[in-house]
């Protein structure tokens, strides 16, 4: 019951964060795009909330995240690489923010 209960709550903040219902909550997003990205990857590839599909999960997410702020990752190998060292720890926060902002693309 615990498990459910904390997956309920992080999808609850990953639909505020991928919903803004603001114009502030939506310029904080952008302003942080990278850095929220960074969270989720990490948390939900680290932290398997799921039983399966966590570093599915983790790039969807960040993904949603990016694109809300105007950047994409490419479909790349290097990007599927990168979630798994995510998912074995060989990164920390920074490094992954460092990671998204120098492989995002912009959209716009």
């Amino acid at each position: 019951m615990l498990h459910y209960r904390a997956s309920a709550m992080k999808l609850t903040l990953l639909q505020t964060l991928l919903n803004p219902k603001s114009a502030e909550c939506s310029t904080t997003l952008r302003r942080f795009r990278f850095e929220y990205a960074a969270l989720a990857i990490e948390r939900i590839a680290t932290m398997h909330p799921f039983i399966e599909g966590n570093k599915r999960t983790a790039l969807a997410t960040t993904m949603a995240i990016l694109n809300r702020g105007g950047y994409t990752l490419p479909d790349s190998l290097d990007t599927m690489t990168f979630v798994k060292e995510v998912a074995m720890g060989m990164h920390d926060r920074e490094s992954i923010v460092a990671w998204l902002r120098d492989n995002s693309v912009s959209i716009s």
